[in-house]
Formats: C-alpha cells, sequence, structure tokens
C-alpha cells in the first residue's frame, strides 16, 4: 500500500523534525532491522530520507517505519500528530498500527494471524495428545485431558471444562 503525495511529505518532514542522520541510521537499525546506508547511500540527509521511504514503501515496511520513528523519539511534536493521523491511513489500518499506552505497535496482518494461529493450535494438538494432568490438578477434577475435534471447514475445536481448576491449581500454587 502506498502513501498519497501529502502523507509521504509529512512522514518525511516529521523524520527530518525528529533526527539527524547518524540517530535515525539507529532507528532504522534497531526498528527494522536493515542497514539504512545499504539502502539509501550517503548523498544528503534529505535525500536520503526520501529513497529510504521510497524503499520502505516498495518492500511493505512503512507502517514499521512509522512506528519505529514514534517509539525513538515520542516527545516529537510532529511524530505524536503523524503516528496518531497515520493510525488512519490505509498503509496504518492494512497494517494494525496502533498507539497503546505511549508505544506505536504494527501487528500482524489478519493472514499471518491465522497462519500463527493454525500451527499454535497444531502444535498443542500434539502436546495434548501426551498430556498428563498433574496430581493435584486431577484430584479435583478428575480427567482435564481437552478434547481437540477438526470441524468440517477445518478449524481446530478445543474444549475442556477445565479453567476455573486450572485458576485453582494457580491459586494454591502460589500459597
Amino acid at each position: 500500500m502506498s502513501l498519497t503525495g501529502v502523507q509521504l511529505a509529512r512522514v518525511h518532514q516529521a523524520i527530518l523534525s525528529g533526527y539527524d542522520r547518524a540517530t535515525f541510521q539507529q532507528v532504522v537499525k534497531v526498528g527494522l532491522e536493515v542497514n539504512f546506508d545499504a539502502i539509501a547511500p550517503a548523498t544528503g540527509f534529505d535525500t536520503q530520507v526520501s529513497t529510504f521511504l521510497s524503499w520502505a514503501e516498495r518492500t511493505g515496511h512503512t507502517a514499521a517505519l512509522l512506528a519505529a520513528s514514534y517509539n525513538h523519539n515520542p516527545n516529537n511534536a510532529d511524530l505524536q500528530r503523524l503516528i496518531v493521523d497515520a493510525q488512519k491511513w490505509a498503509v496504518g489500518v492494512a497494517a494494525g498500527l496502533t498507539l497503546f499506552e505511549g508505544r506505536a505497535y504494527v501487528f500482524a496482518t489478519p493472514a499471518k494471524e491465522r497462519v500463527y494461529l493454525d500451527r499454535l493450535l497444531q502444535a498443542y494438538a500434539k502436546w495434548v495428545a501426551v498430556y498428563t494432568p498433574l496430581p493435584g490438578v486431577t484430584e479435583v477434577a478428575g480427567s482435564l485431558k481437552p478434547r481437540i475435534a477438526v470441524d468440517a471447514t477445518g478449524t481446530i475445536l478445543i474444549t475442556s471444562t477445565a479453567t476455573s481448576v486450572f485458576a485453582w491449581y494457580a491459586m494454591k500454587w502460589r500459597e
């Protein structure tokens, strides 16, 4: 997803107002784990930022760049206004750009989240197949082994009545 010309100009200006070259180089290395100089060769900071923004758009790193820029300098007024507005932009919405308790986050897209959760549930299903409840838990509720089934759509369903018992066990463990 691309930024509009006005949005691109705002991002460019906010970065220039919030950073010098050396500091922004660190933001990019820590926040995006890429080499700023390899993407935007030394020509002048203004031009380097433009080059880097073009790269971020081409590679889908725009929202992560916005979040990293804000998180490394949250007291900059331009970056504060930018991150609030960017959450409403198409690129921000698509990437799940969110401001929470003073930090900006980029959440996984729904498709990536689904893949992750499916893998997690498959791993859980393997674990449950060999799960043996601890003695203290089995005494309270009998067999707590969760039941796993796959419905017609391929969704993994996990059912168990053990939630309150596990909470009880955790409480007893803390005492």
